[in-house]
């Protein structure tokens, strides 16, 4: 059964769908297509253009009950999008582990099918880009022959990932993908609740960007969760430019976070220095002959240098090197980075809208799609 839901109108989408609710919400009605089950929350219900837009499309309607109250909004949304969940036909147990794995819609953990079939695409694709990049940049590439080592794989990874890691060798201990603004990343459980969870005490790598309208003070929290100064796990801070109109760029996301006197000095320099090893994957120097080239490296400029379409290579890079060290890998930040994830990391599968979600929609073209 196909379904598909509307989160509630929000004036956190001005400037980006519309300067009114009503625009606003006759722009996110577009989300609706013909034929499939329709899931409303309370404040969207109460916009009568995602009614008419489903009745024109022939989709059933189901509307999701809010607190008397009133709702948060990302409580609504976690309403909602638990309500469309219930009316899969699944059994109740299958349900309640859905649930408890993975809240709805802010994130993803990949299974260990998911993560041998990146590895492969990882592997594969940094062994023909350069054959000395691993030797210079100091990791080591899943290897091709990732599936016969995974029965040796047990001494490198800490007690609590073995099991894991004879599982799926050449893979990272996990990856999740955090389909969802760094704010909501921050707020939610996923994935800084679930890698406490499932990898308890284990490395962690972020890799991410931003979206234009976001502040990246949201960044703080989500770093401090990681290296406070009795458990540093934070291993690497790849923040990265992804190829997107709505996406800021590295060095844009950097020269903020070094003018902003709110954010942390003691996390700066993991930033610093994940924008150098960032950079090293791009330029396959080493971390020597970075700092032989200049006595004061300029961070600036490496940055600037992390451009759009590198998302792709510095992603299997940092897959990569996860693997070789028995991290977390936590992929995360704006909605916009994740076609190319997805697509990089061999997971986008099944349909997929030809425009990105939160994009004006220009005319009625897609009612009969």
């Amino acid at each position: 059964m196909q379904q598909q839901f509307a989160g509630p109108p929000s004036y956190d989408h001005m400037q980006i769908l519309g300067n009114t609710l009503e625009e606003i919400a006759e722009e996110k009605s577009h989300i609706i297509k013909k034929g499939a089950a329709v899931v409303l929350g309370p404040s969207a219900a109460a916009f009568p253009v995602f009614w008419q837009r489903a009745a024109a499309l022939q989709c059933e309607v189901w509307e999701a009950k809010g607190d008397p109250r009133g709702d948060t909004f990302q409580a609504e949304n976690a309403n909602v999008a638990q309500s469309h969940v219930l009316r899969l036909d699944l059994a109740p147990n299958e349900l309640a582990a859905a649930l408890a794995a993975v809240p709805p819609l802010r994130g993803q953990w990949l299974d260990e099918q998911q993560l041998r079939a990146a590895a492969r695409l990882c592997s594969s694709s940094s062994s023909s880009s350069s054959s000395s990049s691993s030797g210079s940049n100091g990791y080591e590439p899943a290897a091709e022959n990732a599936a016969s080592a995974a029965d040796a794989a047990d001494g490198g990874a800490p007690a609590a990932l073995k099991s894991f890691a004879a599982a799926a060798a050449g893979t990272p201990a996990a990856a999740a993908a955090a389909a969802a603004a760094a704010a909501a990343a921050v707020q939610l459980p996923v994935p800084l609740g679930e890698v406490g969870h499932r990898h308890f005490g284990a490395p962690v790598r972020l890799f991410g960007c931003l979206s234009t309208e976001r502040n990246p003070q949201v960044l703080q929290p989500l770093l401090g969760h990681f290296c406070f100064p009795l458990n540093n796990r934070l291993k690497g801070v790849h923040i990265v430019t992804a190829d997107h109109p709505r996406c800021q760029t590295a060095a844009q996301i950097y020269q903020q976070l070094k003018e902003d006197p709110k954010f942390a000095d003691n996390l700066l320099p993991h930033v610093e220095e994940g924008i150098k090893e960032t950079h090293r994957w791009l330029s396959q120097e080493t971390e020597q002959q970075q700092q032989q080239q200049q006595q004061q490296v300029d961070v600036m400029a490496l940055a600037a240098q992390i451009t759009k379409g590198t998302l792709p290579l510095l992603l299997r890079k940092a897959f990569n090197t996860a693997a070789a060290e028995g991290s977390v890998l936590i992929i995360c930040g704006t909605f916009f980075m994740m076609r190319e994830v997805m697509q990089t990391l061999g997971l986008a599968e099944g349909p997929i809208d030809p425009v990105d979600m939160n994009e004006r929609c220009p005319d009625e073209s897609d009612d009969e799609a």
